[in-house]
């Protein structure tokens, strides 16, 4: 293998392990925004912001019409990275365009 490979490789793993960073990220300052936690009611703001940098990071506050905000956006998706795991039938929902009700959930046909 080349040298010239190794750095495509190397920058490509970079890129994904970033993305997944930044994705987890927005995620958890998100939740620690938005619900009660251990921390006081005055570390809400800084949880704001954080989420917002990683969102900037992510290029979601971009306009949808943006080409970057698109190729983002669909390497996210089609990669699994956006999409929450600690949801069993996750993958359901997108394939079938079906609602899922609950943890348990059911599959597009009713039946579990």
């Amino acid at each position: 293998m080349t040298l010239g490979k190794k750095r495509v490789y190397l920058a490509g793993l970079a890129l994904q392990l970033f993305l997944i960073i930044a994705v987890s990220s927005r995620d958890t300052f998100w939740v620690l925004s938005k619900s009660r936690t251990v921390f006081p009611e005055s570390s809400k703001n800084f949880w704001q912001q954080s989420e917002q940098i990683a969102s900037t990071a992510l290029g979601q506050r971009l306009p949808r019409s943006n080409p970057v905000r698109q190729i983002f956006a669909g390497y996210l998706h089609l990669s699994g990275i956006e999409v929450g795991k600690s949801h069993p039938l996750h993958k359901i929902h997108w394939i079938c365009g079906c609602r899922i009700p609950s943890r348990l959930g059911t599959y597009c046909g009713g039946h579990l």
